[in-house]
């Protein structure tokens, strides 16, 4: 069930959980845990599950504290494998993308260090790749005595703050928002008479119905500009267990934009605390004319505000249309740390491996469309 069971600190109980069966007994505690944090998307139970059972390699290495009545207070989503020679560990969730910090309850931040302590900084190398910028348990792993750290700026993550904003009307109303009402306002003339329809799917049948009608819309924006395709191999399963998973624990919805009857958008939200994750969207190009993504933003920030969150995070990469939307948003670092002396070997073997595997990656048919999975 777990690896260095029993190492207890200052009325805490560290684990490190190593079975899946392990993670499906803390499933509940997990989730009130990632939802009282606002958790990144990989470091929801539904999430991070589905990855390791379809997509996972090496060994879970799942850290998680108990206080001293047993309260979870604490959670690493992470996981070991060998590497050139290294053991290396890492969030769950690498390769699609995944933000990654710890869950720390709150005033709890101090046991970040003992969490990394459950790690020989002898034997593990840390290649934890985009690290929320100021996320829970950075500070404690750069200052930790057996830690060497080296970290470098990877990718930006735009959001909307729509706190004390009553509609979406009210946030397009901000001076800095003048070209996106343009954008929008040509989108819903060259609309009409069109009738464009949001319809929201949150209920796991519901969401699956859904996604299984979708399939043709990814297929054509695939095909019109390739990128990853969660609704094929190797992701097909991953994706659609950790659909059901999310939809069941009311963390899950799926925003279908039609036009004239027609699947013209869509947009995966993934919920968490008082934050709207997009972690998908995709729209039909044959419909481009008619802005669909940008027309079912609209509609997202309007759902959003009516549901209560009070953000909403668009997740890796700074593209146009998501800078046109956001007010703010957070950088991510790329970390590598090893024990004294190791650090330097270490970072030089990872990015050999990171090359050799890049150009592999661009060899294979399609693959410049395929997310890194190192």
């Amino acid at each position: 069930m777990s690896r260095g069971a029993g190492q207890a600190t200052r009325n805490l109980q560290i684990d490190v959980l190593t079975e899946t069966s392990a993670l499906e007994a803390i499933r509940p505690a997990w989730n009130r845990l990632a939802e009282e944090r606002s958790a990144q998307p990989f470091a929801l139970p539904g999430m991070a599950i589905a990855w390791w059972r379809w997509l996972g390699k090496g060994e879970l290495s799942v850290v998680t504290a108990r206080s001293g009545q047993g309260e979870l207070v604490g959670l690493a989503p992470l996981f070991r494998r060998s590497r050139a020679g290294l053991q290396t560990v890492s969030f769950l969730g690498r390769g699609l993308g995944a933000v990654g910090e710890l869950l720390i309850a709150p005033a709890k931040a101090d046991i970040a260090g003992a969490m990394w302590s459950a790690f020989d900084p002898a034997s593990t190398v840390f290649d934890l790749g985009d690290y929320r910028h100021r996320g829970a348990g950075f500070e404690a792993l750069r200052h930790h005595a057996d830690w060497e750290v080296h970290a470098e700026l990877r990718d930006e993550c735009p959001v909307l703050d729509l706190a004390g904003v009553a509609s979406v009307d009210a946030y397009l109303a901000s001076p800095q928002r003048s070209g996106l009402r343009k954008k929008l306002a040509r989108a819903h003339r060259d609309l009409a008479p069109r009738e464009a329809t949001l319809s929201v799917h949150t209920e796991p049948e519901a969401v699956l119905g859904e996604w299984g009608r979708l399939s043709s819309l990814y297929d054509r924006a695939e095909a019109a500009n390739g990128r990853i395709h969660l609704g094929r191999a190797p992701y097909q399963d991953f994706f659609q267990a950790a659909l059901a998973a999310c939809a069941a624990a009311g963390q899950l919805a799926i925003l279908t934009l039609s036009i004239g009857g027609r699947r013209a958008a869509f947009d995966v939200y993934l919920l968490s605390g008082t934050t709207a994750f997009v972690v998908l969207g995709r729209f039909d190009p044959d419909l481009a004319q008619y802005s669909p993504g940008q027309l079912l933003a609209e509609h997202g920030v309007q759902w959003t505000i009516d549901r209560g969150h009070s953000v909403i995070d668009l997740q890796l990469g700074g593209d146009q249309y998501k800078r046109r939307w956001a007010t703010d948003g957070y950088d991510t670092l790329g970390i590598v740390a090893a024990g004294p002396k190791r650090l330097t070997r270490a970072r030089a073997t990872l990015g050999t491996i990171e090359v050799a595997y890049d150009m592999t990656r661009r060899l294979r048919p399609g693959g410049s469309g395929e997310p890194d999975d190192g």
